[in-house]
């Protein structure tokens, strides 16, 4: 997976080249049939994967050899401008022979440490050639046995059970290393980045020792109060001063993590940590104001840990986290304001009638509803063996998450480290850097918060109010049930829509989803798609959802291009139940020659830019010459707009957007175009509508889920700033 941030020299290089070690790997063992293969050709096999082997490593010392140094460099020269203007000409910034020394030994660990890696590989293909020429043992084939995991089957089949795995291990390049069971290439991306951040910061500390300096400051900027027994704080490397304590350990303290399958809320919607991008942003609180915003993301981590400490409830709160990971929540028996942040495996320490916990679980802190209680008894430890993932934020470090369906908000946090210098340091800032003491080794976040309560003009990091981004649209928790939320402009209709009484029901031929024309009582005839006749597309995204979203978003935009769309039940079957419109023709029942007149021709041309302007938007994949209507006016109504608003991170790029407006601007027909600006300022002004946080609780209410609505919202912020573009071009 490709870092959201890049800041690790030659990691991509490291995952490609064990991608292509897989892919010769592979050649040479199913390059033929391996089955019939006889001893002799089985061992030349052998020797062809001990050559790759042997390729492999020598690629390895070239990496490590050029990236290595590279992260050293970038420790070393971390503190130059500070060193520079300390030291004076004292002070030179050259790569010496100390630093040359020092990072060709790393170099070496880690092309050793990237050996086992490929050491792994040879196992995983020379077994699998051993094994499927010479069958796998009976020893084995009795261990399985014996586990009770293929109890009542053949040995033939156990057989070929076992085998069948080796053969899915060489296939995918899975490895094992230790505990730790991955594909060759996540091992190598993941080992890549620990590597070279671990000999940065060997380089910054090796500078410092070269010209005796013994002081160092942890900083991050955004910290919050779970971090002050570090932010700001001085140590001492040697541990030889006698008014800071020794760096006893190397930031960073805490990039406390998740599990693989926990989800984080961004502008684009959940998104599970692993698939975040660089551009991304996250939902994010700050505990003083508790007020919410969106924030960047600053560095992402990923990792592995054997043990989590999971927090579950048994109703609403089901969260997985390493030991280390800071949790967030508010003690409503004693300070009920105030938001405490607590590592994990200190909260699974239960104490009967006094430990309890609440916890948000809505995306705004508010009172009332907004949290869910839970125990020390709640919280357990769990053997895990899997990969965990996090990302850092520029400020406030919390989280809102989500794992199996279940919301909170949490916290994460990480800290560098710098050279300290006391001659330019200000009284000030000496004396919060003595904060922290040796005794004060092990505490709790909750016991340090309480000893160094800060106060409210502190003006360490996490009380510096950045300049907030501009109002965004933020997420809401989804209604348990559809709910019915008429739009403004058809309330009526939309309520007989959804009340009348169904006097008639006839099966339409064309269309793939059962599509009924039902006649209802006092408001004519309308199309009803039902969830069942869903099932031949195979997409579980509940078309009929995303009809009445389109409907809704082409009221709320001004374009009012759907017909009137509602969800109900029929016969007792749930889906939409769309207007029957009677002034349209399908594109493929008219003659254009003679349908249009010049002047209706050019307002169809443009109604059909508008028509893809809106798919763009709303993400539809199925417009064709079936699913729309045209007016002898030239004006179209959309119909069929249930392949849209999908769930996953795959919609209409940002450029089809922008080309579908900028045809919409050249090809205005006359009498439009005389009213460019007022038309186009509409249409932004409508689109804007989308994205406010008042529309979004309607689509949720209408059982849209989060991850689409944040794409459309993406999409529409993507709309608006082209058109703010073009206007003032204008």
């Amino acid at each position: 997976m490709a870092d959201p941030i890049p800041i690790t020299p030659g990691r991509q290089e490291s995952v490609d080249i064990y991608a292509q070690a897989v892919a010769r790997l592979k050649g040479v063992v199913f390059g033929e049939d391996i089955t019939e293969a006889t001893k002799r050709q089985a061992a030349h096999k052998i020797i062809a994967i001990q050559e790759h082997i042997k390729d492999l490593k020598k690629t390895n010392a070239k990496w490590a050899k050029r990236y290595i140094p590279q992260s050293y460099e970038a420790g070393i020269g971390q503190d130059d401008a500070l060193l520079r203007r300390f030291l004076g000409n004292e002070y030179t910034a050259g790569f010496t022979k100390l630093h040359r020394d020092a990072a060709r030994v790393a170099a070496v660990g880690a092309a050793s440490d990237f050996n086992v890696t490929a050491d792994a590989l040879e196992n995983t293909y020379v077994n699998y050639v051993r094994r499927v020429q010479a069958g796998v043992s009976k020893k084995e084939i009795a261990r399985k046995i014996a586990g009770g995991i293929v109890e009542g089957q053949t040995r033939a089949t156990t057989s070929n059970m076992l085998l069948d795995d080796l053969r899915k291990r060489a296939i995918n390049g899975t490895i094992t290393v230790g505990k730790v069971t991955m594909k060759a290439t996540a091992y190598a991306d993941l080992l890549s980045r620990t590597l070279t951040r671990t000999v940065r910061t060997e380089g910054t500390i090796n500078r410092l020792n070269e010209y005796d300096i013994d002081l160092v400051i942890i900083s991050n900027t955004g910290a919050v109060d779970f971090c002050t027994q570090y932010e700001d704080q001085i140590f001492s490397i040697s541990g030889n001063s006698r008014k800071y304590p020794m760096l006893a350990a190397r930031p960073p303290y805490h990039p406390h993590c998740y599990s693989k399958d926990t989800e984080v809320y961004t502008d684009n919607g959940w998104k599970l940590f692993k698939d975040v991008k660089r551009n991304d942003l996250c939902w994010s609180l700050d505990p003083e104001t508790k007020k919410t915003e969106y924030v960047p993301i600053k560095r992402y981590y990923s990792g592995y840990s054997e043990v989590m400490v999971h927090f579950n409830n048994n109703d609403n709160i089901d969260l997985l986290v390493t030991p280390n990971h800071k949790m967030v929540y508010v003690d409503r028996y004693g300070e009920e304001d105030k938001i405490f942040f607590e590592q994990a495996s200190i909260m699974m320490i239960w104490k009967p009638g006094s430990t309890h916990y609440w916890l948000c679980v809505t995306p705004e802190w508010d009172d009332g509803e907004s949290f869910a209680l839970i125990s020390g008894q709640d919280i357990k430890t769990t053997d895990y063996n899997d990969m965990v993932y996090c990302v850092e934020l520029e400020k406030y470090h919390t989280l809102f998450v989500r794992r199996n369906g279940k919301t909170c908000w949490s916290g994460n946090c990480t800290h560098t480290l710098a050279a300290f210098v006391e001659e330019f340091a200000s009284e000030k800032e000496i004396e919060k850097g003595q904060q922290f003491k040796k005794e004060d080794v092990g505490k709790s976040a909750s016991e340090m918060n309480k000893k160094y309560p800060i106060a409210k003009d502190d003006t360490r990091a996490r009380t510096k109010k950045t300049q907030k981004a501009p109002e965004t649209p933020k997420p809401v928790v989804p209604a348990p049930e559809p709910a019915f939320v008429p739009a403004k402009t058809t309330e009526k209709l939309e309520k007989t829509m959804v009340s009348g009484d169904i006097q008639s029901s006839i099966e339409v031929e064309e269309g793939k989803n059962n599509v009924k024309r039902v006649k209802i009582k006092g408001n004519g005839e309308g199309a009803f798609k039902s969830m069942a006749g869903e099932a031949g597309f195979g997409t579980g995204e509940k078309m009929y959802i995303r009809e009445r979203a389109a409907y809704l978003i082409s009221e709320e935009a001004g374009l009012e291009d759907v017909p009137v769309t509602v969800i109900r039940k029929i016969k007792g079957e749930i889906g939409s139940l769309q207007h029957w419109s009677t002034t349209g023709t399908l594109p493929i029942d008219i003659k254009p020659k003679t349908f249009f007149t010049d002047k209706t021709r050019s307002l169809y041309k443009y109604e059909k830019d508008k028509m893809a302007f809106f798919d763009s938007l709303i993400g539809n994949s199925d417009r064709h010459a079936g699913n729309y209507l045209i007016k002898k006016s030239g004006k179209i109504t959309y119909i069929d707009n249930g392949s849209s608003l999908g769930v996953s991170s795959i919609g209409y790029p940002d450029s089809l957007i922008r080309s579908t407006i900028q045809n919409l601007y050249k090809n205005m027909p006359g009498d439009i175009a005389t009213r460019k600006v007022p038309e186009l300022t509409r249409l932004r002004d409508g689109i804007k509508k989308i994205t406010t946080k008042k529309f979004g609780e309607i689509l949720i209410k209408n059982s849209l889920e989060r991850e689409a609505l944040g794409h459309l919202q993406g999409r529409a912020r993507t709309a608006i700033a082209e058109l703010d573009k073009i206007l003032s071009l204008e």
